[in-house]
Order: C-alpha cells, then structure tokens, then sequence
C-alpha cells in the first residue's frame, strides 16, 4: 500500500511538472541563426548556447549551417532566419548591391584566416598560377585571398585561381585531392591538416602586428551579427537580448582556460577532440572582441580588404551599416 501511495505520488509530481516544462519552453522566443560556416569565429554563439546565456535571456536559438557568406546572408533577406554570423566585408558588399542591412555586434576584431599551403608550398609568392580555395565567390574568404594576392605583387584578379570549395570538410578534401595547393583555412581544420602533415601555414593574420602587416591596420572587423533593418525595428528588445546572451558567453570565453572553453565548444566540432580544440582556441583567442562594438578603424579596413579585392566596387559609410546600439543596450541587461 505504502509503495503504492509513492508511484501515485510520483505520478502527480510528475504530472504538475510536465506543464511547468512546457510552459517554460514555450515562453522562450526562438531565434535562428545562420551561418557563414562551422568555425572558430562564431565561437561565441555556440557558447552561448552551451552556457545556456540565450535561455536566461528568454532566447531558443536555433543555427542554421550554410556552406559560404552569399548563402548564409540569402537565408536572411528571405526571412529563413533572423540572425545571421557573417563577415563584416560581405555584409558591406550586399550594401552596395542595393540590399541594405546592419552589423549589430562584433565577434572577432582580427581576421581568423590562416593561408595554408600543400607541403612543397613554401611561402605565399609560391602561389603565382596556383590554386587557391576559398568557401564561396563574394565570400570573406574570397576578398582576403585576393587581398593576400595583391600584397604579395600580383594581379588579384588573375595572379592566383581562386576555387569554390564549400566549408571544412570539402575544404581539406580538395587540398588532399590536389585541387587546390592552398587555402583560406580556418581552426580547428588548420590544426588537423598540419598535425596530418597535409598542410602547414604559409601566413597567420590573427594578431594586430599580423593585420597591419597584410591588411595595413592592426583593426579588422571580421566576425558580426547581421539583420535586416525591418526586424531590428520589428524586434529591437528581442536583439538587446540575442546580444546580451553573446556578450555573456563572450565575455567567459575571454575568462576561461582553453580547456574549459573545448569542453563545452566539442559537441559543435565534431570528430575533433577537446585536445585540438584547445589549441585552435589557444590560437585565436587573443581575436575576440573585448566590446563586441565594432569600431570605425576595423570597419574601414574590411571595406578596403574588399575594394582592393576589386569585389566591392564603391565604398559604404560606417553609420549606414553599423548600429552599435544593440550591443550597447545589451551591456546594460547584462549587469
């Protein structure tokens, strides 16, 4: 009888909480996010969503994976999604292609590029006729390599054959397969193909000294958030808080070991261990935005990586791309 009493009792604890859940979940507003690609640069986001700081904000946010920069920002104008994790370049390119839409945080301050090369590659001016992969034309990865191009003496347009590759994976595939002798890589896959001894690195550009190297300014807005102006209207509370949970998380991956960082980071990488996670974060780590307000310095050099790539063709004024306003907001529900 006495156990009897205890299964009823179980079942209506039980029964009372199932509800609560639900409710609960309901009460989240969901969000998706797309992405440029799987990679070391929207670190932040899946943190976020590890950390559960989008669900203290009252967020569900959901990622959408595409395989380059055109397709993630095409998966935002036709309202697939609400958020998307892009390149500042790209978003200044759809600008001037008459598609108006705004940064609204900044994820990474320096480019987390890393040219790597076939073994025999033995520097960047070795590329000359070459191929070069890069995810997507139009892409971020497409406006860097052709800048590296043009630093290193030639013609950015014709010097080195820049590929369409996709992301990671078909990335190291064309490497292995020869179809390309170099490419625009990024972690964790540069720490795989070089402990693979498939590939070493031919220029990192992730430091200020690196940046002001190859791009001529230690600032470079890389990583944002983009939306359409139409949804920050529609929803300015809801962004103020999509922030404040990637502030937060952001904030942490400044603050924690690499190891703590890769034990949350790993189910987002798979087949990757927590060993080279580690290191990849290690590597970028000193790339993330302290702020996540992007600055004029780091907007300028991302439109110039892009016009000098001869992909953007007219410039596009700071404050018409950039609202900084959200991230400001979100410092406040962040206290």
């Amino acid at each position: 009888m006495r156990c009897a009493r205890f299964v009823l009792a179980m079942v209506m604890v039980l029964g009372l909480a199932l509800p609560a859940a639900q409710a609960w979940a309901a009460q989240l507003e969901k969000v998706r996010c797309s992405e440029a690609v799987r990679g070391f640069f929207f670190l932040p986001l899946y943190l976020g969503q590890a950390l559960k700081t989008f669900e203290k904000q009252g967020i569900e946010v959901e990622f959408v994976p595409t395989q380059g920069g055109p397709l993630a920002m095409q998966a935002l104008i036709n309202g697939d999604v609400e958020v998307c994790a892009i390149g500042h370049g790209q978003v200044a390119n759809l600008y001037a292609q008459g598609k108006p839409t705004r940064i609204i945080f900044e994820m990474q301050d320096k480019c987390t590029f890393y040219l790597v090369g076939k073994p025999g590659v033995a520097s960047l001016k070795d590329l000359g006729g070459k191929n070069m992969g890069v995810t997507k034309f139009g892409s971020e990865t497409h406006g860097v390599g052709r800048a590296l191009a043009a630093w290193a003496g030639f013609d950015p347009e014709t010097g080195i054959n820049m590929i369409e590759t996709g992301g990671m994976g078909t990335m190291a595939a064309a490497l292995e397969a020869d179809r390309v002798q170099a490419a625009l890589a990024w972690q964790p896959m540069v720490g795989k193909l070089e402990q693979a001894g498939k590939a070493k690195v031919l220029a990192t550009l992730n430091t200020a000294e690196d940046s002001a190297r190859y791009f001529g300014s230690p600032d470079y807005s890389f990583s944002v958030l983009q939306v359409t102006p139409e949804y920050a209207k529609a929803k300015p509370e809801t962004l103020k808080r999509f922030v404040a949970a990637v502030l937060e998380a952001q904030t942490w991956l400044r603050e924690h070991s690499a190891a703590e960082v890769a034990k949350l980071a790993a189910p987002y990488f798979e087949g990757m261990s927590e060993a080279d996670i580690a290191m990849s974060v290690d590597r970028d780590r000193q790339a993330f935005s302290a702020s996540g307000i992007v600055s004029r310095p780091g907007h300028d050099t991302a439109l110039r990586i892009f016009q000098d790539a001869k992909i953007l063709t007219k410039p596009v004024a700071f404050e018409d791309l950039v609202d900084n306003s959200f991230t400001e907001a979100a410092k406040a529900l962040k206290k």
